[in-house]
This record gives C-alpha cells, structure tokens and sequence, in this order.
C-alpha cells in the first residue's frame, strides 16, 4: 500500500504529537531522570505507510509495565546519582556522600529490586492523540497502535 506524501506527513506528525505526549506523561509521572529515556522516544510511520514505529531506550518498556529486577549484576551508577539527587536523599550512618551511590548499587545486585510499579505512559499517550480530532484517514492507523500498546 502506498500513501501519499500529504498523508504520510499527515502521519508522522501524528507520530510527534504522540511522542511528546509520551515525554510529557513521563515528567508528570516523575521518571526522567536522566533525560536519556525521554530523548530517546520516537514514533514515526513505517515504510510502507500502514503502522506507527515506536522507538525508545529498551529500559522504557520496564518503566512502562513495572518490573523485577533479579540480584546479580550490578545497576549503571549515573541513574543511581540522578535519581539519590532527585530525591533529595541524605547520607548518613558513616556513610559519605560519595560511597551512598555504590552501597545502593551493591544492594540492588545483592537483592534485586521487588516489584517495581508500572508508569504507564505509552498507551495513555496514544489514547489521549487518539481521543483528540484526527481526520478519518489518520485515525484507523492511530487506532492500530493502540491495540498493541493499550493500557492492561
């Protein structure tokens, strides 16, 4: 199926607007830290002008649907350090401030993370573009991305 430029811009604006929902769901929810998943969200029409693509740091989809994360290897240390400074969070018992990155990081690879609650920010987003006035040639394909990314 081929589509016309008209419609294929039509498109990817669409692709933008349910971009930017996307990053402005994750400020209100809280979890951007370090900017990197934010700046990472794309969504775009496909080649042959049928399908959204949604491209993002793999991490998201863990932010998006909760997780669990196993003990074992240790966490990267920079999102640790944003989200201490986030947080406000204080060293104390002995501890400097330096060191309180590193004993959080020997923690989550000494006991996992339990039950890390889901964000939601996908499916909302592309529920809230799709609830808005989209032309009648728009909205089948927008509706498609949905069905694959609706809130559970």
């Amino acid at each position: 199926m081929s589509i016309s430029p008209e419609l294929r811009a039509a498109l990817n604006e669409v692709g933008k607007q349910i971009a930017d929902e996307m990053k402005a769901t994750l400020q209100r929810n809280n979890n951007n830290n370090t900017d990197k998943l934010k700046g990472s969200i794309n969504v775009y029409i496909n080649s042959e002008g049928n399908d959204f693509v949604l491209d993002m740091e793999p991490y998201g989809w863990y932010v998006n649907n909760g997780a669990e994360r196993h003990s074992g290897r240790k966490p990267p240390i920079a999102p640790i350090q944003a989200w201490i400074k986030k947080q406000g969070i204080i060293a104390r018992g002995g501890i400097t401030p330096k060191q309180l990155p590193y004993v959080i990081q020997a923690s989550i690879a000494k006991r996992g993370q339990q039950d890390r609650k889901a964000y939601p920010f996908i499916g909302p987003s592309i529920e809230k573009i799709l609830n808005s006035d989209l032309s009648d040639e728009i909205l089948p394909v927008v509706e498609s991305l949905f069905e694959k990314y609706k809130p559970q």
